[in-house]
């Protein structure tokens, strides 16, 4: 590393960030699809030049150009390792290394973010501005202070030909009286406000021409207001008289329907008829899939609108509720996806992470740290605020009875889940918690780490029941099934342990990035998994064989949602894409159509 640009890491990467080839930090780290190891761009072009072998260096696979793709994963993580500012470095006797400055910057910031703090650090050595060479350098936090007392300033007529320079007092004395002051005058701007004068007086008429209109037509206004509500009290006493002819009618029906047989037939929120018994419980109704293999899915339509990557959905009833960099919401009516966007969520001031559709309200979070809870069907939907909820990007959200999870780099805290008020925090975690699930038959919060799952009590108590340890990298995604805890982490690879004893049972291959996304089928036999790789697999959970890949995005999928039949994907292509399941047909030898229930 240059002299000029010290990095001292606050912990020793780890080795899995180091190159193969060369030993060092990655630099612009590349993946070979074909094995899947990682590489410095550099290491493997001048490998190439130097060795004229287009094979990888560990396991001797042959690639081509098209087979090196920028590994974002890799990317992520080295950005998110802590180093010292350079402001808070010295160098050491042997002037070879780095070692703590105490009296600079103190500061740990981001690796990808080091330009954006060290330019502006207040630590940072500045010359003064008036003579470099007399006053020297200056942190930039005392640069005020000094040019307060500077004995250097110069007059402002120094372009003129004046040479005085002094401290701020005596160059303000000095400018009264200074020879080169050029002489005042004042007829430009008397010429000016005289100008400005007439154009102010022919506004004040352009607008006493309007409102005098303005007048008139609220007259008028008023006239047809009146016209309005006369007609309306007309209407409304029609109605009440047809809503007593109503209620008597069902009175009469009433005395001749048997009690048990009483049932409303009533409209939901999108026309279609519910059941509701007499005493006004809806009636359960399946909820599994009703799917029937063989089967496909296949993509129907996409949704475009967000300017930015989407990083998050989730869906209530007949609503899909989408956000990511864009920093806004926006609502999608499933039964009428035709119609785009039916509503934008505002308020957050940069990119959203994690949505989460609860009982009572749909919450959101993200890079603003802030968390915020939104009403369903509401005119002005925001309720609440919680800004600052944590000191980095909030990852994720889960829900609990009252309680509401967020998770960020470190910690997870508990809220109300109404009032948004705090609760409790978990601390003591010592990376990025970006995965949250609630098992609600067991009361288990299940939070996903790197190398770690943890285990939490979901009560008051908010105790770890257990940790699993593991060397699988960081978690990026959960769920769980009647009979499965899965997660999806940055190894590519999603495991499997038994939800009742949490015995790691097998491991799932077939992504060549990391898994952004889980979603199990509602009866949990199909699994949806999301990556890195551009791609969506749909695996049956009862032999673990996959059933079919998914390829319509351009960029890393991020979030999925299943919706009865319609499954919902989104990317960094700022696309959402719709699959519908369709059940495969046979063809026989004889020309007949023949299903599985035909054989």
């Amino acid at each position: 590393m240059a002299d000029d640009d010290p990095c001292v890491f606050v912990q020793p990467p780890s080795s899995h960030l180091l190159c193969p080839i060369c030993n060092k930090l990655f630099s612009n780290p590349v993946i070979s699809v074909n094995c899947g190891h990682t590489f410095c761009n550099a290491c493997i072009v001048n490998r190439e030049t130097e060795e004229s072998s287009r094979t990888c260096p560990l396991d001797k696979r042959s690639y081509e150009d098209k087979d090196l793709v920028v590994n974002r994963a890799i990317v992520g993580q080295i950005e998110d390792l802590q180093i010292y500012c350079r402001h808070g470095l010295a160098r050491s006797e042997s002037q070879e290394t780095f070692i703590r400055d105490e009296s600079g910057c103190p500061e740990h910031v981001l690796l990808g973010n080091r330009d954006e703090h060290e330019t502006n650090c207040q630590y940072a050595l500045v010359s003064c501005i008036h003579n470099s060479e007399q006053c020297g350098t200056f942190r930039r936090r005392d640069l005020e202070e000094h040019l307060k007392i500077c004995t250097f300033i110069p007059c402002c007529y120094r372009e003129r030909g004046c040479e005085f320079v002094g401290n701020s007092e005596t160059v303000d004395q000095h400018t009264t009286s200074c020879y080169y002051r050029p002489p005042v005058d004042h007829t430009e701007e008397i010429q000016a406000l005289q100008s400005e004068n007439e154009e102010l007086k022919a506004t004040v008429q352009v607008l006493t021409d309007k409102i005098s209109r303005l007048e008139k037509y609220k007259d008028s206004l008023s006239a047809r207001l009146d016209k309005y509500s006369s007609s309306l009290n007309n209407l409304q006493q029609k109605y009440d008289q047809v809503q007593h002819i109503v209620e008597q009618q069902q009175t009469i029906i009433s005395a001749y329907i048997p009690n048990g047989a009483k049932k409303l037939i009533t409209s939901n929120y999108n026309g279609k008829p519910k059941s509701l018994s007499a005493s006004g419980s809806l009636e359960v109704l399946s909820k599994l899939e009703k799917w029937m293999m063989p089967f496909e899915f296949k993509c129907i339509g996409t949704l475009r609108g967000h300017d930015g990557a989407i990083l998050c959905m989730v869906s209530r009833e007949h609503r899909l509720y989408s956000a990511g960099h864009g920093n806004a919401i926006r609502v999608w009516d499933m039964d009428l996806l035709s119609k785009g966007t039916v509503q934008m969520l505002k308020g957050h001031t940069n990119s959203i992470h994690a949505l989460l559709a609860g009982d009572d309200f749909l919450y959101s979070a993200g890079a603003d740290r802030s968390i915020r809870s939104w009403h369903y069907d509401k005119r002005n939907p925001e309720h609440k605020i919680r800004m600052d909820a944590h000191n980095e990007c909030v990852c994720a959200l889960s829900h609990s009875g009252c309680n509401l999870f967020s998770s960020s780099h470190s910690c997870i805290k508990v809220w109300n889940a109404k009032t948004l008020e705090p609760v409790h925090t978990i601390p003591g975690l010592h990376h990025w918690v970006r995965a949250l699930v609630i098992d609600p038959v067991k009361g288990r919060l299940y939070s996903g780490g790197h190398n770690s799952i943890y285990v939490w009590d979901t009560s008051n108590k908010f105790a770890l029941k257990r940790k699993l340890d593991h060397t699988h990298g960081s978690v990026h995604s959960m769920c769980i099934t009647p009979k499965y805890l899965i997660i999806g982490t940055y190894n590519q690879n999603m495991q499997l342990y038994d939800l009742e004893t949490l015995k790691h049972l097998r491991v799932i291959t077939g992504h060549v990035g990391t898994i952004t996304g889980l979603v199990p089928s509602p009866s949990g036999q199909f699994l949806f998994s999301a990556s890195y790789d551009n791609t969506v697999q749909i695996r049956n959970l009862d032999n673990f064989l996959p059933i079919q890949s998914l390829y319509r995005h351009e960029g890393c999928v991020n979030s999925l949602v299943l919706h009865n039949d319609l499954l919902f994907t989104a990317a960094e292509d700022k696309e959402i894409k719709i699959f519908k399941y369709f059940k495969l047909v046979h063809h026989s030898s004889y020309g007949i159509h023949i299903t599985p229930e035909d054989t």
